[in-house]
């Protein structure tokens, strides 16, 4: 690979990190959340220990890791309960 093209693999590996970030801190955990890190968070759901990474919009529940959004899986599950 040539110099540009570290150039270029650089700059996209820092808007990902910046996106991640802005991820962070536009989650507010609310009512029922527990924060461990900036970058983790937990949540007991249907008595069920739910696991959330903001950044990459990743959660792990029941042992299933998942990507999206995790406040409308939450209210999907609960509204079904």
């Amino acid at each position: 690979m040539s110099r540009e093209d570290w150039e270029v693999f650089d700059l996209l590996r820092q808007e990902r990190k910046e996106k991640r970030a802005e991820r962070r801190e536009a989650f507010t955990g609310g009512e029922g959340w527990k924060q461990h890190t900036d970058t983790h968070w937990s949540y007991m759901l249907l008595g069920q220990h739910l696991d959330y990474w903001p950044g990459p919009m990743r959660f792990r529940w029941r042992g299933k890791t998942m990507n999206g959004d995790v406040k409308a899986f939450i209210a999907k599950r609960e509204a079904l309960q």
